[in-house]
């Protein structure tokens, strides 16, 4: 009697199992942050996939592996800057972020520093210090012209976020 069961349940089974060598356009599997990013510290993969589904939600297609873009958390030892782009011939893309700001910072805060960095890095945006009011123009202000910025609201952070991608 048991034999005729197991033959039952693995017949079953092997009908589940899709085809994998036709293409149905979807993904075949999960695949973990560490697939997707593993030259980025864990801490920032979040935000790496945060930003590329920021992009896809605004039309934009970023795939920051194929970009190459790195990721560190690091002592920078220079007060007051959060985080870096850095561009050489050896790392094209490297964002590296201070220790000691991150291990304080708040989750908008942490955002607002990778996405900020990645401007840099893969979207080429410069510093932009404009302010309305003392309310920063864009999370790609320098941090030096004292305006404020705040991505806990929704609707101010897509609008950051727009301006982020769209200029």
């Amino acid at each position: 009697m048991r034999i005729p069961i197991l033959l039952f349940l693995l017949c079953m089974l092997a009908s589940c199992v899709e085809d994998e060598s036709v293409d149905t356009g979807r993904p075949q599997g999960f695949q973990s942050d560490e697939a997707l990013f593993p030259t980025v510290t864990p801490e920032l993969r979040p935000f790496y996939i945060a930003f590329e589904e920021e992009a896809a939600e605004r039309g934009l297609e970023i795939n920051l592996t194929q970009e190459e873009v790195t990721g560190n958390i690091v002592q920078l030892g220079n007060m007051g800057v959060l985080g870096v782009c850095v561009r050489s011939d050896e790392e094209p893309n490297r964002v590296a972020v201070d220790q000691e700001v991150w291990s304080q910072a708040s989750q908008e805060l942490k955002e607002l520093i990778v996405f900020h960095e990645l401007g840099h890095c893969i979207l080429d945006r410069e510093h932009l210090d404009d302010d309305e009011n003392g309310v920063c123009v864009s999370i790609m202000n320098s941090g030096l012209s004292g305006c404020e910025i705040s991505l806990e609201d929704e609707t101010t952070r897509e609008e950051y976020l727009d301006e982020l991608f769209f200029n």
